[in-house]
């Protein structure tokens, strides 16, 4: 029989290893004992068995009033691994999360606040309980529940919006007048909901005098972050983005006859929705400050068990319905797009309405295409025409969409990818990835070796969105998915790209070209590398001019002819680029965009009454209304205030200055006779050293370096500051 004899420091080894699995046992058990124990917390809650709840919380926890309070902001944030199941849905955009997550989990948040007030009164946690609770019944739609507690939290800003969305502005402006007259420093949001009162009381003076005074407290309030100067400057842009809004509606309103009501039902399909957030959306609010931060400002209410809803008192205007939903119950369902006025002292009715996403039929499950790819989708009923777009599906998720295609009247498209890939460099969608040049500036919206996803959204007569071959959230498997790949490889070269080495791609496609001069994809990768630049500032347009010119001698397309016309307009080469786009007059390229270029080169070369006229022409043009402020700067210019006043009705996003336009109209006179004769003949060096220091010319200046070519965020930095606060101050902020 083997002995087997163990020294002193063995005996130690041997006494530790088993101190160690003794210890790694327990705590295994232990895990496995708090998970056991979590599950029947869990499970109690869920059943609604609070007083069994509150027992098991008493025997492992040592502060249960805590661990109450805890609890139920995690369920109201959605859930304790961070998941939202909440999407917010607005005409211009979508967002998804935030923190009153679905209303089961803020059933059981208040049930958790309701237990923890009862049973520990005087804890800490239970006065800051009475708060969450009138948020959280808020958010619910218990208008009763939460005026009783935010009564009780002092909280008179909720207390208002509450009164809000009623339709109660007389105790909208009790509310906030009695908290602002005690407050030395007022809250702009409490005062914002006071001008909101006093609109809806059609107080207009003082709801004027109030909304004007916003950007003047917002800029004395955030004074005191002057170390931080992009936050004092977006807060005091905000605030004067919701100052001009109002007032402007203001000017408008003064004529109305009375409130107006909208009411409606939310509904899936057919089916009624209930505990749904409807949102009433002013479309006269700029686009740009539509965003998830601004959901408080809008009124809200929650459909019924009938899936009914309704606004009353409500300010005549242009409005649209946005939505708060669990996903889950739209899942496979897109949101209807429908906008509508509501004349004062009237009655709409608007339902709010989720239909089945139109589904995409072919590509689908990854298929691969390789010369053409045909996509066919269900037909939408009421639908007048659709656009397709396209994302790249890449290592880090999906990118940015495009269209692809716009206004398709079939509910089917073939395309050829062979002309399509040529073109698809010329089109990119996308900037710069952090300092670097991003890769998808330079392949487009499609190319050979990649993977993308896919999908339709169907449009009216009006352009309102009817469907959407995505929707929201829906599951479906691997080989229903509208995905396609198409046939090819990447080349050394750009694989380089895609790795944003551009130096060595530079040089790999340089290598290429030796190899076969007449390779045009080296071409046109090497010009739109130096057209863009590999970081932001650094183009160098003579090289690419000098690629580009080498690509047009191999396959002379509209596209590359455009591309050289952009470099030869930033070399100064205004004739040539005049030449260029010129030719393209009459071709496929010749789009709003091109007339717009065209009409800058015409002003570059000393013919701004020809430019004048182009322009006219470019926005009665498919989406010319885009070019937006440039043709209002250049009337202004040539002191043709009345073409100034009709650009800034037919241009998107006008309508933020055609009231200052209107007022600068009636303000000041035209400039020097010497300043205009200059200006008329193309002089602009020359009228611009006849300036002097007077706002108004000042004012011309900075519109004349916009022209040039500088940028709006130049321009303002340059010479705003010297202009004095007022009319041409706020007119140069919303034209550039």
């Amino acid at each position: 029989m083997a002995k087997t004899y163990l020294k002193g420091k063995h005996l130690v080894l041997l006494a530790l290893l088993l101190l160690l699995l003794t210890g790694i046992t327990y705590a295994a058990a232990r895990r496995n004992t708090h998970g056991q124990a979590a599950q029947k917390l869990q499970q109690a809650a869920q059943d609604g068995q609070w007083e069994e709840y509150l027992r098991l919380l008493q025997e492992q926890e040592s502060d249960p009033a805590e661990k109450l309070y805890t609890s139920a902001k995690e369920d109201a944030a959605g859930a304790p691994d961070g998941l939202r199941d909440t999407i917010y849905l607005f005409p211009t955009w979508t967002y998804g999360g935030e923190i009153t997550g679905q209303q089961v989990r803020l059933d059981l948040a208040t049930a958790k606040l309701h237990l923890l007030q009862k049973h520990y009164p005087n804890s800490s946690w239970s006065s800051f309980a009475t708060l969450d609770l009138a948020n959280y019944y808020y958010a619910l739609g218990d208008y009763e529940q939460a005026e009783k507690y935010a009564q009780a939290a002092d909280n008179n800003l909720l207390l208002a919006r509450i009164a809000l969305d009623r339709g109660d502005y007389q105790r909208a402006l009790q509310i906030t007048g009695k908290s602002l007259s005690a407050e030395a420093n007022p809250d702009l949001e409490l005062l914002y909901a006071q001008g909101r009162a006093l609109l809806g009381l059609r107080q207009w003076e003082k709801a004027a005098d109030l909304f004007a005074s916003l950007p003047v407290k917002a800029e004395k309030m955030f004074a005191g972050f002057a170390e931080d100067e992009q936050l004092v400057h977006d807060n005091a842009a905000y605030w004067e983005q919701i100052a001009t809004h109002n007032l402007e509606r203001i000017a408008g309103l003064q004529d109305s006859e009375g409130m107006g009501h909208i009411s409606g039902r939310v509904l899936l399909g057919e089916k009624p929705l209930s505990g749904v957030r409807v949102y009433l959306v002013d479309n006269t609010v700029p686009k740009s400050w539509s965003s998830s931060s601004e959901i408080k400002t809008m009124r809200q209410v929650v459909s019924g068990a009938d899936g009914t809803f309704r606004f009353a008192h409500v300010l005549p205007g242009s409005y649209a319905l946005g939505a708060a939903v669990e996903l889950a119950a739209i899942e496979g369902y897109t949101l209807q797009q429908q906008e509508f006025t509501l004349a004062g002292g009237r009655t709409v009715t608007q339902d709010l309405r989720f239909v089945e996403v139109a589904a995409p039929e072919k590509p689908l499950g990854g298929q691969e295409v390789d010369d053409e790819v045909e996509f066919r989708w269900q037909a939408v009923e009421g639908a007048a025409y659709y656009n397709l777009w396209v994302t790249a599906v890449v290592d880090q998720g999906a990118v940015v969409s495009t269209v692809l295609r716009p206004r398709i009247t079939t509910n089917f498209i073939r395309i050829d990818l062979t002309e399509e890939l040529k073109k698809s460099p010329f089109y990119p969608s996308y900037g710069y990835d952090g300092e670097l040049l991003n890769p998808h500036l330079l392949f487009g919206q499609l190319y050979r070796g990649g993977e993308f996803a896919w999908y339709i959204t169907a449009h009216d007569e009006a352009g309102h969105k009817i469907n959407a071959s995505n929707g929201y959230g829906a599951v479906v498997g691997e080989e229903a998915l509208p995905l396609f790949k198409i046939k090819g490889e990447l080349s050394p070269a750009d694989r380089c790209v895609w790795a944003q080495e551009y130096e060595q791609a530079i040089a790999a496609y340089e290598a290429d070209l030796k190899d076969n001069p007449y390779d045009t994809h080296a071409l046109v990768m090497l010009a739109r590398i130096h057209h863009f630049g590999i970081r932001s500032g650094e183009a160098q347009p003579a090289k690419a001019a000098a690629y580009y010119e080498r690509l047009l001698k191999v396959d002379d397309t509209p596209e590359a002819r455009k591309a050289l016309a952009e470099v030869y307009q930033q070399l100064g080469r205004c004739q040539e680029a005049y030449e260029l786009y010129r030719s393209l007059l009459g071709t496929v390229a010749a789009d709003w965009q091109l007339h717009y270029e065209l009409a800058q080169v015409e002003y570059q070369l000393g013919q701004p009454h020809a430019a004048l006229t182009r322009l006219k022409h470019t926005v009665s043009m498919a989406d010319g209304r885009y070019v937006r402020s440039y043709p209002v700067v250049l009337a202004l210019v040539l002191d043709d205030v009345d073409s100034a006043l009709w650009f800034a009705q037919q241009v998107d996003e006008g309508e933020r200055y055609l009231p200052l336009l209107r007022e600068y109209n009636t303000v000041y006179e035209s400039f020097s006779p010497a300043v205009e004769q200059a200006i008329k003949t193309g002089e602009y060096q020359q009228a611009a050293a006849l300036l002097t220091q007077e706002p108004h010319d000042l004012f011309l200046r900075a519109l004349l370096l916009y022209l040039e070519g500088k940028s709006p965020t130049d321009v303002r930095e340059q010479l705003r500051p010297q202009l004095p606060a007022g009319l041409l101050q706020d007119l140069l902020t919303k034209l550039l």
